[in-house]
């Protein structure tokens, strides 16, 4: 897997997408990543998300998980139903989001319902982020 913590590139406004020497598929630069996540668990929890292939993934998923994993031994800790709730300023920030959409999230989501698009989804988003 190509980490792009390592590769020093500059870019402007006017060119966005960047050629990458390391890999044989290009970079592209986003201005601000923290805000795309919010974007997209907002997108996710008010309408839900059609995949490119047609997947549909909506809030049902996650509160499926949240009902699951339920007990003595929990998947997921910081997993909590108020992450689909969120309203106001609490939208803006950031952490919930990435929460929401964690690597750890995506496991239990695999285990608990067995949505493997779902789950590689969710794993997608976790890596573009580098925490």
């Amino acid at each position: 897997m190509f980490d792009c913590r390592y590769v020093f590139i500059s870019f402007s406004l006017e060119k966005l997408l960047l050629p990458a020497a390391a890999v044989t598929r290009k970079i592209w630069a986003f201005a601000d990543p923290p805000h795309y996540l919010k974007l997209l668990r907002n997108h996710f929890v008010d309408t839900g998300l059609v995949l490119k292939d047609g997947t549909v993934l909506i809030k049902n998923i996650s509160e499926e998980v949240f009902e699951k994993d339920r007990g003595e031994y929990k998947l997921c800790l910081k997993l909590k139903p108020n992450l689909l709730t969120i309203r106001g300023n609490e939208r803006q920030k950031a952490y919930p989001a990435k929460t929401l959409f964690s690597a750890t999230t995506a496991e239990a989501m695999l285990l608990l319902t067995g949505n493997q698009r779902a789950a590689e989804f969710f794993e997608l988003v976790d890596s573009f982020l580098i925490s």
